[in-house]
């Protein structure tokens, strides 16, 4: 449940923040173009705003999230790395990774 607020709490805010934007632009927009031909016009220049403004907010974010999943990774990977206790990681019964203790222990070299 936990894991789901960061994203819950993005998307929540973007509801709002995209529902006052339609609501309050679409307002201004026929306040200030009444005639048809025009209104229309900047109407789709309003969504192609719209959506190039929200995909770059949304690129911003997801470096942001990337930035900080990859040094968490590179914690973690130092941390197995430099541990003291033996561990390997494997998959569908195949050894992915032994770490330079675990070599140790086994008694080979970490050039193998």
């Amino acid at each position: 449940m936990w894991r789901l607020l960061p994203p819950l709490k993005i998307f929540i805010i973007y509801l709002i923040i995209g529902g006052l934007w339609i609501i309050f632009s679409d307002k201004i927009t026929y306040a200030i173009f009444r005639e048809p031909d025009l209104y229309l016009k900047v109407q789709h220049l309003k969504g192609f705003f719209y959506i190039l403004s929200s995909g770059i907010i949304f690129m911003f974010i997801i470096n942001f999230y990337f930035k900080r999943l990859n040094e968490e990774k590179e914690k973690l990977e130092s941390i197995i790395k430099n541990s003291p206790l033996g561990i390997f990681i494997s998959e569908d019964s195949q050894i992915l990774f032994l770490n330079p203790a675990l070599l140790k222990i086994l008694g080979y070299s970490e050039e193998v």
